[in-house]
């Protein structure tokens, strides 16, 4: 009969009593401080759309607050819609007509693309459910977004309508414009709604 020493008797006890490592949390996509637009459209979604919040309690904002790239350049870019308020706020959203794309203006407003054919109205949006988080208070919901300093030029596709290159955009001051997922009543409309927006300065350098 074989007997075990002491020190290995003691050895393998000791492993035997150390706890398991317990796995940590997993985050919430649909509830925090920092939640990803995209991920949160998949994860969270509900039956039916709501209002969003209204603007006061919900702050849009461009990471960094100036635009700077070159001729034909891409800058990388992030919108935050931030809670502004003191206590959790439930944030609904819908992505099935929602455009995200940054875009550049003249400074008096104007367009920096050149002349479109004649498209139409181009197709129907759809295919995204209703979806909702809840932001804590100074939480935001963030979106990575990529802008190109080009001409657009909008061209007919089929029944739709589709923007190519028309060239790099001259060096001088613009206005940037990103939309956001959210929309609101026009006043006095039954059906009509506008798209929150926020605007930013834009310098294409030389």
């Amino acid at each position: 009969m074989h007997r075990l020493s002491l020190p290995i008797v003691l050895a393998a006890c000791a492993a035997c009593a150390r706890p398991k490592p317990v796995p940590a949390p997993r985050a919430d996509p649909c509830r925090g401080t920092a939640l990803d637009l995209y991920a949160a459209a998949t994860a969270c979604r509900v039956g039916t759309g709501r209002p969003p919040p209204p603007s006061s309690a919900l702050a849009l904002e461009l990471v960094p607050a100036q635009v700077d790239v070159a001729p034909g350049g891409t800058a990388a870019l992030q919108l935050r819609m931030v809670n502004t308020t003191s206590a959790p706020l439930q944030v609904p959203f819908d992505l099935a007509c929602a455009d995200l794309t940054p875009t550049a203006a003249l400074l008096d407003g104007g367009s920096v693309d050149v002349g479109d054919d004649d498209c139409g109205f181009g197709g129907l949006c759809g295919g995204a459910e209703p979806a909702q988080v809840t932001l804590e208070p100074g939480g935001a919901l963030v979106v990575p977004l990529r802008y190109t300093a080009v001409r657009g030029r909008a061209v007919a596709r089929g029944d739709s309508c589709e923007t190519v290159d028309a060239g790099p955009l001259r060096a001088g001051d613009y206005t940037l414009e990103v939309r956001s997922p959210f929309r609101d009543p026009v006043p006095g409309s039954l059906n009509e709604v506008t798209t929150r927006r926020l605007r930013a300065p834009l310098h294409v350098r030389r």
